[in-house]
């Protein structure tokens, strides 16, 4: 792999269905994932960018009300700014693109319309962590 070419993610061991991949692995770019090679049964994300999601820290805990990025497949992280993510809803931002999300173990609640403006969206990956799920 040459420097310009970034890394290639080529296998997992785990037990997660929904599989988180960093933007960057050693300092480089992750630019492709090797479909040959990874068990076909897990589905395979990005982290969303900390900057792409929009959210507040309350209480030691962050609530993520939207997202503002490009990626339309992506898995939150499970921790923003050293706090767990424990609630998420995407009533904010420009979520019309979002075609499938997973949310990370940790995350308790999700908010009432969370994926009303979500028209595109085929998977939402929930976490065991989960306690309630919103209106509509």
């Amino acid at each position: 792999m040459s420097e310009d070419e970034g890394a290639v993610v080529c296998g997992y061991e785990g037990e997660n269905i929904d599989v988180g991949i960093p933007y960057t692995i050693d300092g480089y770019t992750v630019c492709r994932v090797d479909g040959d090679s990874m068990p076909q049964e897990y589905r395979y994300f990005l982290y969303a960018e900390e900057s792409d999601l929009i959210y507040d820290v309350n209480n030691g805990e962050v609530a993520i009300s939207g997202y503002s990025g490009e990626l339309t497949r992506f898995m939150i992280p499970e921790t923003i700014e050293g706090c767990p993510v424990t609630e998420v809803g995407f009533n904010d931002g420009d979520t019309k693109d979002m075609e499938e999300v997973a949310l990370p173990e940790g995350v308790k609640r999700i908010g009432d319309l969370a994926f009303l403006e979500c028209s595109k969206l085929t998977y939402v990956g929930l976490p065991k962590s989960l306690e309630i799920i919103g209106k509509n």
